[in-house]
């Protein structure tokens, strides 16, 4: 079994959902490629093709490919059930999706997404891709942990976390996600306290729920997995619920915005 299919079943994912993910996932070495080019990989759990699905998750990796060090997949695997699908969105010129129009990820996706339920989801430049291309793909819900707002120098310039990858973007895009957010869409976005520079940024509406975790650093994924709340809060986002109350009750302090303005 390779690294990846082991971060596929974590050990907050309920041991039969692992046993029946495990089987879909060993299949092929756990994963079908959709597409691939110089600009975007898309990929999905082999043997995942359920054309009755009436819900698809769509996942954008961070600059690693995964999530945070959990894995896309392990996401989904904690809620996953009959009727969903998902797929996993990389950016391999780690461009933050400043590398292709938004056209090209809307032509690669649409056979998979059209007339279905959509769910972005993502963790650092994927949780700003699940915000960027929620308005691209008519999504119902965002769910971004750890998005940065922008990296461009000019609008974050005391950002330098990532300056080998943004150093090679030649054509921005997208400066920032500040024309990214849909009425259409619900955002729940989850930041680590090490990102005030970012999530001071994004603005305040009805339909983001902006949450910052302390004592997270560029990690709130995996602060409510070592909670034990990952999975639970994860459901709760997709059912529309705040999911706050359940982030205190395992003992996590959440941070005012405006504390550290």
């Amino acid at each position: 079994m390779n690294a990846k299919l082991r971060a596929l079943v974590g050990e907050y994912m309920p041991s039969g959902m692992k046993i029946w993910l495990m089987k879909r996932a060993s299949r092929d070495d756990g994963f079908e490629a959709l597409h691939h080019d110089e600009h975007l990989r898309v990929t999905r759990l082999a043997d995942d093709a359920d054309s009755d699905a009436h819900t698809v998750f769509v996942c954008f990796t961070g600059i690693k490919q995964g999530l945070g060090g959990l894995g896309a997949e392990e996401f989904v695997g904690s809620t996953r059930r009959e009727g969903h699908t998902a797929l996993f969105v990389s950016d391999l010129q780690r461009s933050w999706y400043n590398g292709f129009p938004p056209e090209h990820l809307q032509t690669i996706l649409r056979p998979y997404v059209e007339g279905r339920r959509v769910i972005t989801l993502g963790n650092s430049m994927g949780g700003f891709g699940a915000i960027w291309a929620a308005q691209w793909l008519g999504a119902e819900r965002a769910i971004a942990f750890a998005p940065q707002f922008s990296v461009h120098p000019d609008i974050v310039p005391g950002e330098t976390r990532w300056t080998e990858w943004r150093n090679r973007i030649s054509e921005w895009r997208v400066p920032s996600l500040l024309d990214s957010f849909a009425d259409g869409t619900d955002y729940f976005v989850f930041h680590g306290d090490a990102d005030s520079e970012h999530y001071h940024q994004f603005p305040e509406r009805p339909n983001i729920l902006n949450v910052v975790i302390a004592d997270s650093g560029h990690g709130p994924a995996a602060k409510l997995k070592e909670a034990g709340v990952l999975g639970e809060v994860f459901a709760q986002c997709l059912s529309g619920k705040d999911p706050r109350p359940t982030i205190r009750e395992a003992g996590l302090t959440l941070k005012p915005i405006s504390s550290d303005k």
